[in-house]
């Protein structure tokens, strides 16, 4: 039986929180600096004033932890965005281990997140996540979403939001994570803001093996790149190597 994203999880919060803190050796070593440099990348300036910018608020999905900084899909998607010559400058605010209620290695929530990157001059603000949150009251998950919405709203009044919830890695996620993705496409929803629903949309679960990396929890490279095509398309970016002419609104998102 595939146990990812299972209850092989529970009591402990996310295996991936857990991975950040526990995993050991020389493994530990090289994780250890992919998450460091990762942190360091996503510490960026913001976009100067004037300039739009489209922030990436997640966890370590969107950090490159366990590959690097450079192949992460925020990465990725960067690239797109000069080929296509957008004029937005993307800022990744992902924090490993971080959640709505969870703290990050650096003491970060999503809405904290929120509060570093998110300006007037944000047009776009994509949140991605978070698994980290398994074990956490839907209640109050729907709570901390709503506002971490609101204060997107406030920060960036005429800004797009776009909530992506946590993907499944297997055909039967547990009920836990399917509580934190229906609690936030509540938060979404009353918020009167995009969401879009990994799990359903089957973005990981049948091509896990494929999109993960060895340790089953964060995308591999070809996952990034994956996970870049399908946020290119709820952004409405052409496909990679495709023309610059605009792309029709995503059908993705509900």
């Amino acid at each position: 039986m595939n146990v990812r994203n299972s209850r092989e999880q529970r009591d402990g919060g996310s295996r991936r929180a857990f991975l950040l803190l526990a995993v050991g050796g020389p493994v530990a070593a090289l994780l250890g600096a992919c998450g460091t440099s990762a942190q360091a990348a996503s510490r960026a300036t913001p976009a100067p004033p004037g300039q739009s910018n489209l922030v990436i608020i997640g966890d370590s999905l969107s950090t490159g932890f366990g590959t690097s900084p450079e192949q992460a899909w925020p990465t990725l998607l960067t690239q797109r965005l000069a080929t296509a010559k957008h004029g937005m400058v993307l800022v990744n605010g992902a924090q490993n281990g971080s959640g709505y209620i969870t703290t990050g290695s650096d003491g970060d929530t999503f809405g904290t997140e929120v509060q570093r990157y998110v300006n007037a001059w944000t047009r776009t603000v994509l949140f991605f996540g978070s698994d980290n949150d398994l074990g956490q009251d839907p209640g109050q998950l729907k709570q901390a979403a709503l506002a971490a919405l609101q204060d997107v709203r406030l920060r960036a009044p005429h800004a797009r939001r776009i909530v992506v919830g946590p993907p499944a890695y297997s055909a039967d996620p547990d009920q836990d994570l399917l509580a934190i993705r229906d609690a936030l496409k509540a938060a979404a929803a009353a918020s009167s803001a995009e969401f879009v629903d990994p799990i359903a949309l089957d973005w990981m679960a049948t091509q896990a093996d494929a999109l993960l990396g060895p340790d089953g929890e964060h995308p591999s490279p070809a996952g990034h790149v994956h996970l870049a095509d399908l946020m290119g398309t709820v952004l409405g970016l052409p496909a990679a190597g495709a023309s610059t002419t605009p792309a029709a609104p995503s059908p993705t998102a509900t």
